[in-house]
């Protein structure tokens, strides 16, 4: 049974756009659909329609990620924006911690301000396979990543984000800055003297809210 439909009398009065926006609609949730039989089992699929007359006006999908692995899936949110999955590294060292400062970005609103490294997971890469190959390649350095802190989404206005903080130790003695400006490294209680990128936050308020217990 079609999602919106008017009642047959009143077909004629569905205006052309109208019945255009319609089909995008219904070609947008068929497209949605066509990708949840790609997810795997593990993937538990909350999906709720709310529907008023001649419009469906909410679809939302709840995902509960096994967050030791990365599971390939559709790259556009429900929303038509790029989902990007990403893992970050937050290096400690003794009392301080490790930000990083980005340069120009693609953005104006994701250039010079201070995020946790790291990247994108690629096919077939589990969590920490991707942030060792990453902080490999942005820092030329090697690491060892601990324990899983958090995990958060983010809605920038061109893209949607899905990030992974793991708390990390460094294994080697330099490091060499490629995609950043520079590095700072301060104790927690001084992280939010800096601007960090929006979708770095939480991670900043976790290692916050935590030291501030710990005292």
């Amino acid at each position: 049974m079609p999602l919106c439909k008017a009642p047959v009398a009143q077909l004629d009065r569905v205006s052309a756009s109208e019945a255009e926006g319609r089909a995008f609609e219904s070609r947008r949730v068929r497209h949605f659909f066509d990708s949840v039989r790609y997810f795997p089992p593990s993937f538990k699929l909350h999906i709720k329609f709310i529907l008023i007359p001649k419009r469906l006006v909410a679809l939302k999908l709840a995902l509960e990620i096994n967050s030791n692995k990365h599971y390939p899936g559709p790259n556009v949110s429900i929303l038509g924006k790029f989902m990007i999955d990403v893992v970050a590294a937050v290096i400690r060292e003794d009392d301080l911690i490790f930000c990083f400062k980005k340069g120009n970005a693609k953005y104006d609103y994701l250039s010079n301000k201070y995020e946790f490294p790291g990247g994108k997971i690629e096919h077939n890469e589990d969590h920490r396979q991707a942030l060792t190959r990453e902080i490999h390649e942005e820092l030329h350095a090697n690491i060892a990543v601990g324990e899983h802190m958090l995990s958060i989404e983010h809605r920038y206005p061109d893209f949607d984000i899905r990030l992974h903080f793991y708390a990390c130790t460094m294994l080697s003695n330099a490091i060499e800055l490629t995609e950043h400006t520079e590095l700072l490294r301060l104790p927690i209680a001084k992280l939010r003297d800096i601007q960090w990128l929006p979708a770095d936050i939480p991670a900043v308020d976790f290692l916050v809210n935590g030291s501030l217990l710990d005292e």
